[in-house]
């Protein structure tokens, strides 16, 4: 047999002249390519699956999350749009003849300190203090007012979408009548389930989405 050399590029070159025809290595492979090629396209196959199923779930769960988060932004920013236009956005001053003021032109700023501490609050920082607040203060001293004020702040702040905006509701609570069946441990409860039901009575598109996504302060005054 005559030596011969294949030329596959200008730096391969094989010498076929010590080549051999192998029966045992010939069988080996004959037997085993099949299978391993079988094996690829199958494990390829359930890959390829699996991928797709694991792509497919997590898109499905970024646009649930997108969606319910999305859906609460445009409910909160609505349900904000109404209370700027309610009645809240008076003050009543009683007398001979009851007199609405508005709120945003009337609101003088007020000094608010806490006992123990030499730094005094405002209507811009009170709700760094803490979840829950409490104003108390002589009557005619604007609690009242700066109750309003921070309800109306919030809801400006929901409908520019600066910031993180709470979910504002605001309850006289001389109109809050708690049955006398409700348990004391269970106020807790009855109360968040009121407000909840109280927000529902303006109409706004999916308002339950509102809930749980906004940090949480309460302020009552006194």
């Amino acid at each position: 047999m005559q030596s011969s050399l294949t030329n596959w590029g200008p730096e391969m070159w094989f010498d076929l002249s010590k080549w051999q025809f192998d029966p045992i290595t010939f069988v080996i492979t004959s037997l085993l390519a099949p299978l391993f090629i079988y094996f690829l396209a199958t494990t390829r196959k359930t890959f390829t699956t699996l991928s797709r199923y694991v792509v497919d779930g997590l898109l499905q769960a970024f646009s649930r999350v997108a969606t319910q988060k999305i859906a609460g932004l445009l409910s909160l920013r609505s349900y904000c749009k109404m209370q700027l236009l309610g009645e809240n956005r008076y003050l009543n001053v009683p007398g001979a003849v009851d007199i609405n003021l508005e709120i945003d032109k009337i609101f003088v700023p007020i000094a608010l300190d806490q006992p123990g501490l030499s730094h005094t609050y405002n209507h811009t920082d009170l709700m760094t203090v803490g979840n829950r607040i409490r104003i108390i203060g002589d009557p005619g001293s604007g609690k009242s007012s700066i109750a309003k004020r921070l309800f109306r702040d919030e809801c400006n702040k929901a409908v520019s979408g600066l910031g993180e905006a709470r979910l504002p509701v605001f309850i006289e609570l001389c109109r809050l009548e708690i049955p006398k069946t409700v348990a004391h441990k269970n106020l807790a409860d009855w109360l968040f389930n009121y407000i909840r039901q109280f927000t529902k009575e303006f109409k706004v598109y999916e308002m339950e989405r509102c809930f749980g996504r906004a940090p949480t302060t309460s302020v009552a005054h006194s």
